[in-house]
């Protein structure tokens, strides 16, 4: 009799430790989905799990090939959250997506260029050749600025859909001659193929922002961890700017890149951090984001200008402390 008492109360603890552990497992389990396509400004959100600046129970990454997968990702509610470009935003917004803008996380100063073959040197040299680019991101607001600065037009040359990691095999193959490229990827053309800058996207003194967006659908759990995400993103931001050396070195290793190529390519990219970003999003951005919603609709890229009053938020700017 003493026996199956033991059993059954053993039997019991058993149930309870198992219980307490999956109780404890569905508390900590990754609710709020955040996609990351490639671009070096992004990579403070992977220096944040290195440093131990967040817990990585409290959201998932994942890591996608191209900004094109980043979008269908998110219309297709496979993510709650990613990091773009603003006029990646501005287009999931004109698709009639419920997301807002909760932070501006980078400026691209020439980061986003046009970069040729060895032996094409400038824009006239370029004349009916194929030009490589990937139309769903930025490189298509790269695109028209490189066309209005040479005054060219669309119909001089012949474009051709690239996506970012499509673009080094085609661009080597000789399948186009030119392409609208980002980052590392720029030095890489150059020093290994002698490929030539042809127009680099500062030229115009445009504002090339990316930005981090969120679904107005989050879950409650997922809210709660918003504020994490940020806060993460920003403390390594600011780790990666005091620590530059030892940072560009661990991005190097995670992209199997050479430092100096990492260290080439941040040049070109000014990291903003959250008092920036909340003055960026507080004075320019919903004028700025008008403006560009503008260009767009006549360049074809969208199809209506979206309402922009309610897609821009900062309060978890505001409620996160300055890294």
């Amino acid at each position: 009799m003493w026996i199956s008492i033991i059993r059954q109360r053993i039997r019991l603890l058993i149930l309870f430790i198992a219980t307490t552990i999956s109780v404890g497992c569905i508390d900590y389990k990754p609710t709020l989905r955040v996609a990351v396509s490639p671009w070096l400004g992004f990579e403070p959100i992977y220096l944040a799990q290195r440093l131990g600046y967040q817990d990585q129970a409290r959201f998932q990454l994942s890591e996608l090939t191209t900004s094109t997968h980043v979008l269908h990702a998110l219309k297709s509610n496979q993510v709650d959250a990613a990091f773009v470009s603003l006029p990646e935003a501005v287009s999931l917004v004109s698709a009639g997506m419920q997301l807002c803008i909760i932070a501006v996380v980078d400026q691209s100063l020439g980061g986003d260029a046009l970069i040729a073959q060895q032996g094409l040197i400038d824009s006239q040299s370029l004349l009916g050749k194929r030009v490589g680019y990937e139309s769903q991101s930025m490189a298509s607001l790269v695109l028209d600025d490189w066309l209005t600065s040479s005054g060219h037009q669309v119909e001089d040359f012949i474009l051709v859909e690239a996506k970012q990691d499509e673009q080094l095999e085609l661009f080597r193959q000789g399948e186009i001659e030119a392409v609208i490229a980002t980052g590392p990827l720029l030095r890489r053309l150059q020093e290994n193929l002698s490929a030539n800058v042809i127009y680099q996207g500062e030229q115009l003194e445009q504002s090339y922002y990316r930005v981090l967006v969120v679904s107005n659908e989050l879950s409650e759990d997922a809210k709660a961890q918003v504020g994490d995400l940020v806060d993460s993103y920003f403390r390594a931001s600011n780790w990666l700017q005091t620590h530059p050396r030892e940072g560009f070195k661990l991005i190097a290793k995670r992209n199997q890149l050479y430092s100096s190529e990492v260290s080439d390519a941040f040049e070109q990219i000014s990291l903003l951090n959250k008092r920036e970003s909340r003055r960026v999003m507080k004075q320019q951005l919903t004028t700025h984001t008008l403006e560009l919603g503008e260009r767009m609709v006549k360049l074809g890229l969208i199809s209506t200008l979206p309402d922009f009053s309610k897609a821009i938020e900062t309060r978890w700017l505001e409620e996160a402390p300055d890294a």
